[in-house]
This record gives C-alpha cells, structure tokens and sequence, in this order.
C-alpha cells in the first residue's frame, strides 16, 4: 500500500473563509456605490426647485444583509401628513385645495435602471476584484 498526503484541508479551509470574507465586503462597497449612483441620477433628475425633497434622498446599508437601499422623502418633505415628495413623483390631480400638478419621476426610472443594470455592474466589478 502507498500512502500520501493530498492537500492541506485545513490550510483551504481557511483559506476559502478569507476568500468569502473579502468577497462580502467587496460585494457591500460594490451595493453601497451603485446606491450612491442612483441617488445622485435621482437628485439630478428630480426638480431643482425642490431642494429639500433633492436633500431627502439618500442611502442607507440594509441592516440584516448585505446591500443598500435608496429612500426619499421623510419627515422634512412631508405636510399635514403627506409626503409632497409622492406628488413629484407621480403627480397630483387638481382639486380644491389647489391646482393638480403633473408626475415628475425621478426615482422610478433609476430604481428600474439600478434593477436592471445595477446587478450586472457588481457582478463585474466584482469578479475584477477578485482578479486582484
């Protein structure tokens, strides 16, 4: 019989723990800069009288897993508990309140490119940093 060692299983154990280590951390940068893309499409898009509904949208890290979310509006863009940053986005019908308003999208059509595009952009971004 002959005998021999193949291999350090340890040693490729460990090693495949720090390989999934700095691909999660890769993978979150990569999120939190396509997130950082969309809202800066999104502030360019949105009405420039609107100033404090362009400070609203922001990004934030999700908390129980890897990636990042993109929100406007909040309680700086809300009035008599309406967000006014909805009737940007998707208009407002007249009434007697006030003249209606016509739909200005600006998140819409970046969160759809994010979706579409965004995934693929990581994934490249990626795979060239594990190149290196």
């Amino acid at each position: 019989m002959i005998g021999g060692r193949v291999g350090n299983l340890a040693l490729f154990v460990a090693q495949l723990a720090n390989t999934e280590r700095k691909l999660k951390a890769a993978a979150q940068s990569r999120a939190e800069g396509e997130a950082q893309r969309a809202v800066e499409a999104m502030q360019e898009q949105i009405p420039a009288r609107s100033g404090t509904a362009r400070a609203s949208i922001r990004w934030e890290p999700l908390p129980d897993q890897a990636g990042a979310r993109v929100l406007a509006g909040g309680p700086e863009t809300t009035q008599a508990e309406y967000d006014y940053i909805r009737a940007i986005e998707f208009g407002r019908l007249p009434s007697r309140t006030g003249p209606g308003q016509r739909p200005q999208p600006f998140f819409g059509p970046v969160a759809f490119e994010t979706e579409m595009d965004g995934a693929d952009r990581i994934g490249r971004g990626l795979s060239q940093d594990m190149k290196d």
